[in-house]
């Protein structure tokens, strides 16, 4: 339904192949490149899909049963440090490396646990875990990478207030997807048209937030 899901280290090869066969013939010179990659601001977003398609999936994995949830986050970290210093060896210097947001406020979950709050704690909690140790991560690898720039994108705090305050960003929806998806908890219908003002809701399709 959803097709192949590509990983951080898939994406970070067919790069690695872009820049070998596409950039560097057009920009020539090593030294050209090296400037060019320097200057470029790389974007990283990872993690989600570690949880909500396996560790939270016990059902299909035993990531859960097999590693704590600290374990889990220190491994994530550790595979987010080899990924980024191999887009540093590549020539990246300016890296923003996002958080997790709080997909325990997903209308997926929250219409399928039916918390007491308006998000799932338990699933934030995990979130509050990974992104604690992230900075830390970026910290060190700062540290270790002469000339590099690694900046933590953050996004839980802010898409936290939006739950809070959702007018104040121009939503008036927090808890509803704006596509029409059965009981609120499965991918949108197909065929059947969605609101008509999507940027108007915070999470448009089940399981993805806006962009707005």
């Amino acid at each position: 339904m959803y097709g192949e899901r590509i990983s951080l280290g898939q994406q970070i090869s067919l790069f690695l192949k872009t820049v070998e066969e596409v950039l560097q013939p057009k920009l020539g010179s090593k030294k050209d490149l090296n400037s060019y990659l320097s200057k470029s601001i790389f974007m990283v977003s990872t993690g989600t899909n570690d949880y909500i398609n396996n560790y939270l999936q016990p059902q299909f994995f035993n990531t859960s049963l097999t590693y704590s949830t600290q374990e889990f986050v220190l491994i994530l970290m550790g595979k987010l440090s080899l990924h980024t210093e191999r887009l540093y060896r590549v020539g990246a210097r300016k890296i923003i490396i996002f958080e997790l947001g709080p997909f325990g406020c997903m209308p997926t979950y929250t219409n399928r646990f039916k918390p007491i709050g308006p998000c799932l704690e338990y699933y934030n909690q995990l979130i509050s875990h990974f992104n604690s140790q992230l900075s830390a991560t970026l910290d060190r690898l700062t540290n270790v990478l002469p000339g590099s720039l690694i900046i933590n994108g953050q996004k839980n705090a802010p898409v936290k207030d939006i739950i809070e305050n959702p007018s104040n960003s121009g939503f008036i929806d927090t808890k509803n997807p704006c596509c029409i998806a059965g009981d609120g908890t499965l991918a949108c219908t197909p065929a059947l048209p969605p609101c008509m003002s999507d940027d108007q809701y915070l999470c448009p399709l089940v399981g993805r937030l806006s962009s707005h």
